[in-house]
């Protein structure tokens, strides 16, 4: 049980390794952009609302992004970019799930502000921040190119899938598919697998109160 425990442990502490987890996270919050205008449609019409009514969702979210933004940056020097992420992983799957059980546009209004709390907490930024953490100043470029591409597999994939799900069972059930991913793989991994890396900045200490190398 100790030689395994030691062997996660050695293969958590690998730079690429905490890189392609932080890609399979990536890859499932995409869904958050991604998702509502494939199913925009069908949620229109079944709400009874109109086109302009369910284009409030996405600007809900983005909405919440840009008040939340330097709040949320605080929180990520304050507790670490693993746990933020963690945390937005959580907020995410929550909401997604709540989105399957959605009756009404209020609802998933309410639920699109939760969705731009995830984004500030596990979206790209604070992703970005922890592969760099993993990564010297010659391989942070490399990391962040690998880590972007999640975005674009998830846009390839993601759309055509929603699609045929919307069609078969139902808007609702396209959230219910990204709450199951996302309980299955972004939410386990954020909370149990992901890493503050050891370039991450000290908590506290800012650039100017480090130390020089003439003073060390």
């Amino acid at each position: 049980l100790e030689t395994h425990s030691s062997t996660l442990t050695h293969m958590l502490a690998r730079p690429r390794t905490q890189l392609a987890l932080a890609w399979v996270i990536f890859s499932v919050v995409s869904t958050m952009y991604l998702a509502p205008p494939v199913i925009s449609g069908p949620t229109a019409d079944d709400l009874g609302v109109s086109a302009a009514d369910v284009s409030l969702l996405p600007t809900a979210n983005a909405f919440t992004q840009v008040v939340l933004a330097m709040p949320a940056g605080a929180v990520l020097h304050r507790i670490g970019v693993s746990r933020c992420v963690a945390t937005g992983a959580t907020t995410f799957s929550l909401a997604a799930t709540g989105c399957a059980f959605a009756g009404s546009l209020q609802a998933l209004l309410g639920l699109q502000l939760a969705f731009g709390v995830a984004a500030c907490l596990s979206g790209p930024g604070p992703l970005t921040l922890l592969v760099n953490s993993w990564f010297d100043a010659s391989g942070k470029a490399f990391a962040v190119g690998v880590l972007f591409t999640a975005f674009g597999v998830a846009g390839v994939l993601w759309p055509p899938l929603c699609a045929w799900v919307s069609e078969a069972a139902g808007w609702r059930s396209v959230y219910g598919m990204v709450a199951v991913a996302s309980w299955l793989l972004a939410f386990p991994i954020a909370a149990w697998l992901l890493r503050d890396g050891p370039h991450m900045p000290r908590r506290g200490l800012t650039s100017d109160a480090r130390p020089s190398a003439s003073q060390v």
